[in-house]
C-alpha cells in the first residue's frame, strides 16, 4: 500500500533519528519534506525516489552532509534546504538534477554558510545553469553579490528572489548578457542594494518587487526604472504618475 504514496511530510520532526529503510521503496513517491537530527544523509534511500519532484530539508541543526546517490532523482524539479546552519556543502552529484527548475535556499541567521554552499561547488551548480528558471537565497547576513556561476551567459532563470541578506549590494553590471530570461524580481531587506544597472530595461523583466530597502525605492519612485509593473513595499506604484 505505501508503494502508492505520494507524499511524506517529516517536516518539524526534529527528534527524528533517520529515515526509515523502506522509504526506497516508495517509488511513486513525489514529495518529501524532511527535518532530521541526523548529521548526515548518506545512503538513506532518497536516492532511489525515481518520481520524486519536490524535496524539502529543513532545520536540520545537525545536518553536516547531504546524500550523494542523485543519479536516480531525474524528476526531482524544486529543491528547498533551509535552517541547516552545520551544512557547509552540497555534493557533487548536485549536477546530475537535470530536472531542477527551481532552487532555495534558506538558512538562519545565526549562520552564515552560503559562501561554501554557492562558491565553492560552483562547477557542480554551473550545470543547473541551462535549465534552472527560479533561485531563492533568504537569511544568509554575508552574502554580498550573485556567485559566479550564476552569471553565465547560458542562463536562464526567470524568477530571481533576493531576501534578508543585509549586506547584499550589487547586482551584474550588464544584466542583459546574464538575465536575458529573467521576468521577476524580488529584492526584500537588502538595505546596503543602492542602484539596479542602468540596462536592466533591455531585458525580459516585467515585475520588480522592492520592500524595506530604502534606497532602493527613492530610486523608483523617482521613476528611474522603466520596469512594467513595480511593487514597493508591498504596494503597486502608478508608473504614469511617474513619468
Amino acid at each position: 500500500m505505501l508503494k502508492r504514496l505520494e507524499t511524506l511530510l517529516l517536516g518539524g520532526c526534529k527528534e527524528l533519528e533517520e529515515l526509515p529503510r523502506e522509504v526506497k521503496q516508495l517509488v511513486n513517491l513525489r514529495m518529501l519534506v524532511l527535518t532530521s537530527k541526523q548529521k548526515q544523509l548518506l545512503d538513506n534511500g532518497i536516492g532511489c525516489l525515481t518520481s520524486l519532484r519536490c524535496l524539502v530539508i529543513g532545520s536540520c541543526c545537525n545536518l553536516e552532509k547531504l546524500f550523494n546517490d542523485t543519479d536516480n532523482l531525474k524528476s526531482l524539479r524544486t529543491l528547498i534546504i533551509g535552517n541547516c546552519p552545520n551544512l557547509a556543502s552540497l555534493p557533487q552529484g548536485v549536477k546530475n538534477l537535470s530536472s531542477l527548475e527551481k532552487l532555495m535556499f534558506f538558512n538562519s541567521k545565526k549562520t552564515s554558510e552560503l559562501e561554501s554552499l554557492l562558491y565553492q561547488n560552483n562547477q557542480h551548480l554551473r550545470s543547473l545553469v541551462p535549465h534552472l528558471r527560479m533561485l531563492c537565497i533568504d537569511g544568509f547576513p554575508n552574502f554580498q553579490q550573485l556567485p559566479p556561476w550564476l552569471r553565465d551567459p547560458d542562463n536562464v532563470l526567470d524568477r530571481l528572489a533576493i531576501k534578508n541578506c543585509p549586506d547584499f549590494n550589487e547586482l551584474p553590471m550588464e544584466p542583459q548578457k546574464i538575465f536575458k530570461s529573467l521576468q521577476h524580481l524580488e529584492i526584500s531587506n537588502c538595505p546596503k542594494l543602492s542602484s539596479l544597472p542602468k540596462d536592466m530595461h533591455l531585458t525580459a523583466l516585467r515585475e520588480l518587487k522592492v520592500r524595506n530597502c530604502p534606497t532602493l525605492t527613492k530610486i523608483c519612485k523617482q521613476g528611474q526604472v522603466k520596469i512594467p509593473r513595480i511593487e514597493l513595499d508591498g504596494k503597486v506604484i502608478d508608473l504614469k504618475q511617474l513619468q
